[in-house]
């Protein structure tokens, strides 16, 4: 009933659920890729063509961040008849015994026809793999044959078993009250009628209305759609465990139960919210360290005048450094997003850098990270004092030649992210 309520309030709200549909008769339906819904929106799993009378469903959801035999009543009910040889008429108490015996067997004889109909119909119900629209048609057809409304099916057929208990009981009274030769001219129908009654009282036959009642009202379509609660996408995705399982209780007993046994997952994904991931990577950078000497000019040309000459004395021209970043971005797709880096850095005899940037995240749970942008951090350069592959005849002051300079320089990076 809380289910219901709440449901009721978020149709008269105007809020949109996304439904994630099923059908149990359909197994490809089961095949389906995982759909994708809007971060903050309602979600919810159907079961189509589910069967309430055999089946019972559970649906648990976690946010992280996939013809037989007619059963023995059936045959209880549809008694088959055999012509029966009707008494004389010789007497007032002859006319009154055969007069009874046939009303009974008249009304016998629609309880036959009304179970006939019930028969079908209850058969589908309890019968597995019937569709809704197989049973719909089936109860559309016992209502139009009985020639009643589906609001007054059980106190019509209620009516049909409480004037066969009448005849029957008219009968007996008026063969108990005859004398012994009207008995013994109509003991084979006392014995017959009997025996039909106590089949009848054997297959719990007035208890034929409340089951038919219960199966007429239990046919309609909101029943044979299991619904699941609608809960609220928060996270990166819902991962929902689906279980429908056989009935067991005393009508199954009677009828036939349900066969199957169905365990599935099914995953939603969700988009639509601003996210912050980390990474941790490998980068390459121009923002390295400048490394100078100066050399002694009679070690180059003993012509040259004397004095030292400047020159820069770096290996490379980048390097490959280790690197941890953050992203922020809007997850607008569940494999293919760019946000916005930040982090830092660290080369090999260097101090660490700052790094931000562009970020194209490839994944779902496991993501790839290209990354673009620019690293910032102090690294060695000439002295102002100096200039590149210049000559001096003495250099300008003592000690190193190079200062350190906050520099910004390109870099490029791939990262990983696993949760």
């Amino acid at each position: 009933m809380l289910k219901i309520t709440l449901i009721l309030i978020l149709i008269a709200l105007n809020v949109e659920i996304k439904s994630q549909t099923f059908d149990l008769l359909d197994s490809n339906s089961f095949e389906k890729y995982k759909t994708t819904v809007k971060y903050n929106k309602l979600v919810r799993i159907k079961l189509k063509n589910f069967n309430p009378f055999l089946y019972k469903a559970e649906v648990k959801v976690s946010q992280n961040s996939f013809n037989t035999e007619a059963p023995a009543l059936f045959k209880k009910h549809l008694i088959d008849l055999t012509s029966l040889p009707l008494g004389g008429t010789q007497s007032d108490e002859d006319n009154i015994l055969n007069n009874n015996y046939k009303s009974f067997m008249e009304k016998y004889n629609a309880y036959l026809d009304r179970t006939k109909l019930y028969r079908n119909l209850i058969y589908l119900v309890y019968t597995d793999g019937k569709s809704f629209d197989e049973i719909k048609r089936e109860k559309d057809q016992y209502i139009i044959q009985g020639g009643y409304s589906e609001e007054t099916v059980r106190d019509n057929t209620l009516n049909v078993v409480y004037d066969l208990i009448k005849k029957y009981d008219e009968f007996m009274s008026a063969y108990n009250l005859s004398v012994d030769s009207v008995k013994k001219a109509h003991l084979t129908q006392a014995t017959e009628i009997t025996s039909y009654k106590k089949k009848l009282d054997d297959a719990d036959f007035q208890d034929l209305p409340n089951d038919l009642g219960r199966v007429i009202e239990g046919i309609d379509e909101n029943n044979f759609i299991f619904t699941s609660s609608p809960v609220i996408a928060k996270k990166d995705e819902l991962d929902y465990t689906i279980s429908v399982k056989p009935i067991s209780d005393e009508n199954t007993k009677k009828f036939g139960t349900g066969s199957r046994n169905l365990d599935f997952n099914y995953q939603v994904n969700i988009t639509g919210m601003w996210k912050i991931d980390f990474s941790t990577g490998v980068f390459l950078t121009s923002l390295i360290n400048h490394d100078y000497i100066s050399i002694d000019s009679s070690k180059i040309d003993t012509t040259y005048t004397k004095g030292v000459w400047v020159v820069e004395n770096t290996a490379n021209k980048s390097q490959i450094g280790l690197m941890a970043l953050a992203h922020i971005y809007y997850k607008c797709n569940t494999y293919l997003n760019v946000g916005l880096n930040f982090g830092v850095g660290v080369v090999q005899n260097q101090n660490g850098c700052l790094l931000y940037g562009i970020s194209l995240l490839a994944g779902n749970k496991q993501r790839f990270i290209f990354n673009v942008g620019r690293a910032v951090g102090p690294v060695n350069r000439l002295s102002p004092q100096l200039t590149p592959n210049g000559f001096y005849k003495a250099l300008p002051f003592s000690g190193s030649l190079t200062v350190k300079e906050t520099q910004n320089e390109l870099y490029f990076g791939i990262s990983y992210n696993l949760f």
